[in-house]
């Protein structure tokens, strides 16, 4: 596995090297170092609560199935398309129904 390196700023740039890639860059000013940060942080506050808030939601569209395990049954599919629900598995990439 590569190693990397991250070697301290020499003068105004850095250098990161990963295997036998070294990319170096500019050290930003300390003013836009914390600059950014606090966008970071405001934008962490405002996506707080859909972040921990826990599962997905995925709202049904036409024409477009949604697929999920049977808890009970894990070896089975259960795909809802259009108001319709059947079970099956996939076979090369597409839905078999039992």
């Amino acid at each position: 596995m590569a190693r990397m390196t991250v070697k301290k700023s020499v003068g105004k740039t850095r250098s990161v090297t990963f295997g036998s890639v070294t990319v170096r860059a500019a050290v930003p000013p300390k003013a836009q170092v914390a600059a950014n940060v606090a966008l970071g942080q405001s934008a962490l506050k405002r996506a707080r609560m859909k972040i921990i808030k826990p599962g997905v939601r995925i709202s049904p569209r036409k024409d477009v199935p949604l697929y999920h395990v049977d808890a009970d049954k894990p070896e089975e599919v259960i795909r809802k398309l259009d108001g319709k629900v059947e079970r099956g598995h996939f076979v090369n990439g597409t839905f078999q129904k039992l």
